[in-house]
C-alpha cells in the first residue's frame, strides 16, 4: 500500500512537468575548424574556417522556474579547410543544462556525444565518435520562436599526425586535431 502511494506520488509530481514539455525543429549554420593545444600557428597557417549546416529537433522540460533540460537530435557537420573543404557529417546528442538568465534569454552547457554517418574523404580521418562540450545561450521570441548562438569544442581526437619539430629526426612530436564549430541556428517550438 505504501509503495503504491508512493507510486502516485510521483506520478502526480511528474505531470505538471511534462505538461510544460516543449519540442520542436531547429536548423542554422555551422562555422568549423580543428583545434590543437600543440601547435596553433600550424592551425592557423594551414587549417581554415569552413561552413556546414545543422538541423534536427529538440525538446526542453523544466527542472525549476529558471531551470531546464535540453536534449537535441541534430545531423550536423563539421569540418576544416585545407585548400578544399573536409566535411565531417555527424549525428549528435546534445544534453544541455538550461538557466534562465533574464524573460528571454537562456545560458546553455552540456556534453555532446556524436557518432560520424558521412564525411567527404576516406581513410586519413577515421575517428568515428566525437565527444565534446556545448556552450552557448537561446533567446526565446513570443515563447515559440528561438534564436541560438552556440559554441562547441571535442575532446576527442579526429586525426593525429607526427612532425619533426626540430633538426634531429628523434625529435619527432604527434599534434592532435579536435573539432570545434560556432552556430548560429533557429528553432520554433512545435509542441509547447
Amino acid at each position: 500500500m505504501k509503495r503504491n502511494l508512493l507510486v502516485l506520488i510521483l506520478i502526480s509530481l511528474c505531470i505538471p512537468a511534462l505538461a510544460q514539455f516543449s519540442a520542436g525543429i531547429k536548423a542554422g549554420v555551422n562555422v568549423s575548424n580543428f583545434a590543437n593545444s600543440n601547435n596553433q600557428s600550424l592551425i592557423s597557417d594551414v587549417y581554415k574556417n569552413t561552413t556546414g549546416f545543422h538541423v534536427g529537433v529538440f525538446g526542453e522540460l523544466p527542472l525549476a522556474k529558471k531551470f531546464s533540460l535540453l536534449s537535441e537530435l541534430l545531423y550536423t557537420q563539421r569540418g576544416t579547410n585545407v585548400g578544399n573543404d573536409i566535411t565531417f557529417g555527424y549525428l549528435e546528442i546534445p544534453v544541455l543544462a538550461s538557466y534562465k538568465v533574464a524573460k528571454i534569454i537562456s545560458i546553455d552547457i552540456g556534453p555532446s556525444a556524436s557518432y560520424q554517418i558521412a564525411s567527404n574523404v576516406s581513410s586519413i580521418y577515421d575517428a568515428k565518435f566525437d565527444l565534446g562540450i556545448n556552450g552557448g545561450v537561446h533567446v526565446t521570441i513570443a515563447d515559440k520562436f528561438l534564436i541560438i548562438a552556440r559554441y562547441y569544442r571535442g575532446f576527442t581526437a579526429v586525426d593525429r599526425i607526427s612532425y619533426n619539430s626540430g633538426p634531429n629526426p628523434g625529435s619527432a612530436e604527434t599534434m592532435s586535431f579536435y573539432n570545434q564549430n560556432f552556430q548560429i541556428g533557429f528553432g520554433y517550438k512545435i509542441i509547447r
